[in-house]
């Protein structure tokens, strides 16, 4: 579902790759302030990278950023800007990680995949590390039309689903 007619409509080309707008960063910054992830080096980790935004926000700050990203285009894209890349967690080294990041992602995992998804994330991060996710709220009328915008959301959360989940 993420072929070249999405990636078009995202208006993801390689030509605007990496390219992070005011508003992004600031919201990119105010995020990381929020969890304390401020100061000094950090490794990070996005799962669904898309157009590269947030790895490139990241690599200007000096953070070490690996990303994951299951269209093997955007991969070839995000490569030939000099990112480490994957196409799935299991090439990611585990455990060493001080923030995973998935901004508009978890939206797309099929609901049956999530708890593989979320172990592979935990195992990712070091102690003490923070899994920051942006996805439509379930639980809120105004969440609907950015989860019912796009075809490849495959997924609702609400609140229901986060905490008492049994995985």
């Amino acid at each position: 579902m993420f072929d070249e007619t999405y990636r078009n409509w995202k208006n993801w080309t390689e030509d605007n790759f990496g390219r992070c707008d005011e508003w992004s960063s600031g919201y990119f910054t105010a995020e990381l302030a929020r969890i304390g992830m401020t100061d000094g080096m950090l490794r990070v980790l996005e799962l669904g990278f898309g157009n590269g935004r947030f790895l490139r926000f990241s690599r200007d700050r000096g953070y070490a950023v690996v990303g994951v990203e299951v269209n093997r285009e955007l991969c070839k894209v995000a490569s030939a800007a000099g990112f480490e890349v994957h196409e799935d967690l299991s090439g990611v080294a585990g455990g060493n990680f001080d923030v995973v990041c998935a901004f508009d992602v978890i939206e797309h995992i099929p609901q049956s995949e999530l708890p593989t998804v979320f172990t592979a994330v935990r195992d990712a991060l070091r102690p003490g590390g923070i899994f920051l996710s942006r996805f439509p709220n379930g639980d809120s009328p105004f969440g609907r039309a950015f989860q019912h915008g796009d075809l490849t959301h495959v997924t609702t959360l609400g609140s229901g689903k986060l905490w008492h989940s049994p995985a």
